[in-house]
């Protein structure tokens, strides 16, 4: 695109923006309203979250009369509880824990001011709501900032990640100790349990399940697509044949864990917990 067409998209931004900007600092879209592509991305991104979330929930307030005179919005949030409908924040109804830069003003634990916004380096969700998805957005005095993790069960993730790290050190203990058929139980266990992470995260259907099949069948099809460690994959699929030998089969006919399958899960494990836990 030439620079003349770069320069008459953002004057057409700008007068779209002029024309819905309320006092309030929020933007009036109606709801069947286009968001014209000639917006910015992230202008596009906040236009649409306004028309979605942020625009009704003002509305719906000012029409109960519960706004306050004069208001006027510094943080907006969505919550999106894993089984509730999301819940609209403004300002400090707004949750959160924020890294402020270490050039950021000093101030008092747990309040935020304008004058720190623009210094927030990251932002995520306080422990007892990571497993909500969010999308939050700030005015940092000259423009909004957005930050948002649509993934849902965080908390819960962790949780299986560390149970799943625990009956993978069973699985190298009894390796070490020669009880093949407790390190094979032990290991699909966990491997079973970050299978399951890896498709909650996603929202797939099958991590609600309470039976091996459903979630071995799920696991694989998101492997096909390229979304899982063809290691842990292939490792997941062997363990799955060889549970109930290791279990019950008293010829023991089944291919013994190593500590080089002990490997892949934990290194699998700490990747998933590098990628659900609190960013702050």
């Amino acid at each position: 695109m030439s620079q003349d067409g770069d320069s008459e998209d953002r004057v057409a931004a700008a007068a779209w923006f002029t024309a819905r900007w309320q006092p309030g600092r929020w933007l009036a879209i109606a709801p069947g309203e286009d968001i014209p592509v000639f917006l910015a991305a992230h202008e596009r991104t906040f236009a649409h979250m306004s028309q979605l979330a942020f625009t009704p929930e003002i509305e719906r307030r000012i029409a109960a009369g519960t706004l306050p005179d004069g208001f006027m919005i510094d943080f907006a949030q969505q919550l999106q509880p894993p089984d509730r409908k999301p819940l609209v924040r403004f300002n400090d109804e707004v949750r959160g824990i924020v890294k402020l830069s270490r050039d950021a003003p000093a101030h008092e634990e747990g309040h935020l001011t304008g004058q720190h916004l623009e210094h927030i380096e990251a932002f995520d969700l306080v422990d007892d709501e990571l497993d909500c998805g969010h999308f939050t957005a700030y005015f940092t005095g000259r423009a909004w900032a957005m930050t948002f993790d649509f993934r849902s069960g965080r908390a819960k993730a962790l949780h299986y990640i560390e149970r799943a790290s625990q009956f993978a050190a069973t699985a190298r203990f009894s390796i070490e100790k020669g009880f093949g058929s407790v390190a094979t139980d032990n290991l699909f266990s966990a491997c079973e349990l970050l299978s399951k992470v890896q498709l909650m995260l996603h929202q797939s259907p099958a991590a609600r399940a309470k039976t091996h099949g459903p979630i071995g069948s799920a696991i694989n099809a998101w492997g096909r697509l390229g979304n899982v460690a063809p290691d842990f994959l292939q490792l997941f699929n062997r363990l799955s044949n060889d549970r109930a030998p290791a279990r019950y089969d008293v010829s023991g006919d089944f291919e013994p864990s190593t500590l080089s399958d002990v490997e892949i899960v934990e290194r699998i494990a700490e990747d998933l917990r590098l990628r659900v836990s609190p960013r702050v």
